[in-house]
């Protein structure tokens, strides 16, 4: 964190919070006054290691939400923290190439590792970019003549 490029950045106390959170974070879940990620040789941090602590950032929030107008209720499932488990792969991967150039691991395997879909971002929209039409098929109806 100390380095020229990741000073210039705009978010590093951003993205130090979630490193320092990361380094925190129990090995297992279960066992939380146990060794931690931080403790963990940096060889050792495998796709597996890496999915289990990205996972801890996605919360499933169950709830009721009643319809303003008709006044019915609704079971709501949401997702939360899905940006944020998508930056801290992006995160990680950085750190683990950092270590490839100083040879402290060979492979990394963040690449490896699942990002969440977000409803609303991204790319891969089909035809419609977010809901937006960027083009309209144009029917092939024969013409008339």
């Amino acid at each position: 964190m100390k380095t020229d490029t990741f000073q210039t950045l705009k978010n590093r106390r951003a993205i130090e919070g979630q490193l320092r959170w990361t380094w925190s974070q129990p090995l297992k879940s279960k066992d939380p006054g146990g060794r931690t990620f931080g403790e963990m040789p940096v060889d050792r941090l495998d796709t597996e290691a890496i999915q289990a602590l990205v996972d801890r950032k996605v919360r499933i929030r169950e709830g009721e939400k009643v319809h303003k107008r008709t006044g019915r209720s609704q079971d709501v499932v949401a997702t939360v923290g899905a940006a944020q488990k998508n930056n801290l792969i992006k995160w990680v991967r950085g750190v683990l190439k950092l270590a490839i150039k100083r040879k402290l691991v060979k492979v990394n395997y963040a690449i490896s590792v699942e990002k969440e879909n977000i409803k609303g971002g991204g790319t891969g929209c089909g035809q419609t970019k977010c809901g937006i039409e960027w083009w309209k098929p144009t029917p092939s109806a024969p013409s008339s003549a």
